[in-house]
């Protein structure tokens, strides 16, 4: 068991690594498509696999948990100005967003019903990470007209607030606390997304 971690942050951070197993993170990309430089492509990748291995032994803490403590040990990047753990734990719930969206069938509306339904039932960070989420595929991505003004009247409930300043001397516990906040919002969505997919099969 990861030595700093107490017994019910332990517990809590087993629970998230379990909910994200059926969903594997892919190959490295970020939101924007922009292209990484070697180096911090390479920080990335790392992050990712890390985050990967944690979620695949989500099952035994004893050896999942190290690999969250290994991904948040990783270097800062100064090229990017973000944490690598920061930046793969946030392209998770990006896709587990955009898979959903771009899997639309004309008049289901699931995805948008999980997003508002964890946007207004999540706290930050996690919340802050999941508006810029939605920010990007309003402006990114087609979606109907009436599937889009309802996005910004749920967007318009949570104004943009200051986001997570990237330092590089940020404590690695409040690094692992926000990496897990993220990962934890992105299980959320799977969750709530599937549910309402379900309803919507069934209405």
């Amino acid at each position: 068991m990861s030595d700093d971690l107490p017994r019910d942050e332990t517990i809590t951070a087993s629970d998230i690594l379990r909910r994200l197993s059926d969903r594997p993170l892919g190959s490295v990309a970020i939101a924007s498509g922009r292209t990484l430089l070697p180096f911090s492509r390479s920080l990335l990748t790392a992050a990712q696999n890390l985050l990967e291995k944690a979620v695949r032994n989500h099952d035994d803490p004893e050896k999942s948990l190290p690999f969250i403590d290994r991904a948040v040990a990783l270097p800062y990047d100064e090229h990017e100005e973000a944490y690598p753990a920061a930046m793969a734990a946030g392209q998770w719930l990006f896709m587990a967003v955009t898979d959903a969206v771009e899997e639309a069938l004309p008049g289901d509306e699931s995805w948008l019903d999980a997003a508002i339904a964890v946007l207004r039932e999540t706290g930050d960070p996690g919340r802050t990470e999941l508006r810029h989420v939605l920010d990007v595929v309003d402006q990114d991505y087609v979606v109907p007209d009436p599937e889009r003004r309802r996005l910004r009247r749920a967007l318009a409930e949570f104004p943009p607030e200051p986001g997570w300043v990237e330092l590089a001397d940020r404590p690695r516990e409040e690094l692992r606390d926000r990496v897990l906040a993220v990962l934890e919002v992105a299980a959320a969505y799977d969750e709530a997304y599937a549910e309402a997919a379900a309803g919507a099969l069934n209405s």
